[in-house]
């Protein structure tokens, strides 16, 4: 378990090598490797490839087997996988700028279109990434990665990494992310950033690139209800756990796309619940502290505050026939309101009323001695039931997707010991019977 407590294209040889690995039969992860921690992970339909300091290791998601691959002498272990289209049988590798190399080693782009059992080195060169790969086979890679105080350095092939052109133009910033633009088929985005993150978009393929405030490209996103697993934290002394996959816990937890996940978890009994029209509609959850206690001697124990009826510090995101719907906790609600009220007054000419308002409002709730502090650790979960009847609207007969939010950042305070912040669980299912 690992914390986390507050946090010109380069020269390089373009060229197509076949590096097939030898033929062996596939073996199981050694016993020294199961508890490396994972720097990578590509999810796909029916399989799963993960890197490691240890190498790179695949599993069928049904059999959940992990078999170790044999890579080529030549191939840096412990890189990062780029971004490739949905269901597509390629995939890309890349080893990271930073990534020191042993004798025999060649950094670059290497591509596999069979699980990870041969790979070949599509272009050789050392400050290659962010890259990504179009449905159209357009292959994008940033050419001199983490540059810091240049420009940065975007290239395009067309013929799988043999030859390349220069697309950076008027670019400018660190770049951290490209994924295919949805406006123009067949050309890519760039997320870059510079005090503040950007999105670069072109109309076609000269690539004279426009530069939009994250915030502000495609706005409509912000209008969109989406299922995640949110989770952060806003006090100075108060740690952001993250709970860190191994071979050994990947399919024992909620890691699904990524190599971590909030050490403080959040679920429910099952993930799907059955209820009739006119009936309570209350699910068991669970807090607990996800920790290796093999490797930890002592479990970490934690506090929330909760209230057994009052529901403010609960939301609840939902989608019923295709439309998606939100409500935040009570608390989050009210002190939102409260601000907008505050500032369309101040907008008129009238006296500001906002810290007045909320702070008693806090110390309202704070007065109900029914809130209590409860602990939870990997040993002693915390479970209680909770009414999401009483967050969402559920009056429609039919199936509904269903994710929980917590949120203790105006209710809990750190010196008295309960933790402060926001978590989520994974989507569960319910269903409403006539």
């Amino acid at each position: 378990m690992c914390q986390i407590i507050r946090t010109q294209i380069a020269k390089v040889s373009f060229f197509l090598l076949l590096v097939s690995t030898s033929s062996v039969l596939a073996e199981p992860p050694k016993v020294d490797e199961l508890d490396v921690r994972l720097d990578e992970v590509l999810r796909r339909k029916t399989d799963v490839l993960v890197t490691s300091s240890a190498g790179i290791f695949w599993s069928n998601l049904e059999e959940k087997k992990w078999q170790k691959r044999t890579l080529p002498a030549q191939m840096p272990i412990g890189g990062k996988f780029g971004v490739v289209p949905t269901d597509s049988e390629q995939i890309l590798y890349y080893s990271p700028r930073w990534h020191k190399l042993t004798e025999g080693q060649r950094a670059g782009i290497y591509g596999s279109t069979d699980a990870g059992q041969t790979w070949q080195l599509l272009s050789e060169g050392g400050e290659y990434g962010p890259v990504a790969m179009l449905e159209n086979g357009s292959l994008f890679a940033v050419t001199n990665a983490e540059q810091i105080n240049r420009q940065p350095s975007i290239a395009v092939s067309r013929d799988l990494g043999k030859t390349w052109r220069d697309i950076s133009g008027n670019l400018s910033g660190r770049v951290h992310g490209l994924f295919p633009d949805p406006d123009h088929p067949g050309l890519i985005c760039v997320e870059t950033h510079c005090i503040r993150g950007y999105v670069e978009q072109a109309d076609d393929e000269n690539y004279e690139w426009k530069s939009t405030i994250s915030w502000h490209w495609h706005p409509e996103r912000r209008e969109k209800v989406s299922f995640g697993r949110p989770y952060s934290t806003s006090s100075s002394n108060n740690p952001l756990y993250i709970f860190c996959a191994t071979l050994r816990n990947y399919f024992d937890y909620d890691f699904i796309y990524g190599a971590s996940t909030p050490a403080i978890d959040l679920s429910t009994g099952a993930e799907r619940f059955t209820f009739r029209t006119g009936e309570v509609l209350a699910v068991p959850i669970t807090i607990r502290f996800l920790q290796d206690l093999r490797n930890d001697k002592m479990p970490i124990v934690e506090k929330l505050i909760d209230h057994p009826a009052n529901l403010a510090a609960w939301g609840l995101r939902w989608e019923f026939q295709g439309e998606r719907s939100y409500k935040s906790p009570g608390i989050v609600a009210a002190m939102s309101r409260i601000r907008d009220e505050d500032s369309a007054a101040r907008s008129k000419g009238l006296p500001g009323f906002r810290e007045e308002k909320q702070n008693a409002l806090i110390a309202g709730l704070k007065g109900d001695r029914a809130w209590k502090t409860v602990e939870f650790s990997a040993m002693a979960p915390y479970r209680r039931m909770l009414e999401i009847g009483k967050l969402g609207d559920f009056a429609k007969p039919g199936e509904y997707r269903v994710q929980l939010d917590y949120q203790s950042t105006y209710l809990a305070d750190r010196k008295d010991g309960p933790w402060i912040g926001s978590f989520s669980s994974p989507v569960f299912t319910v269903v409403i019977e006539p």
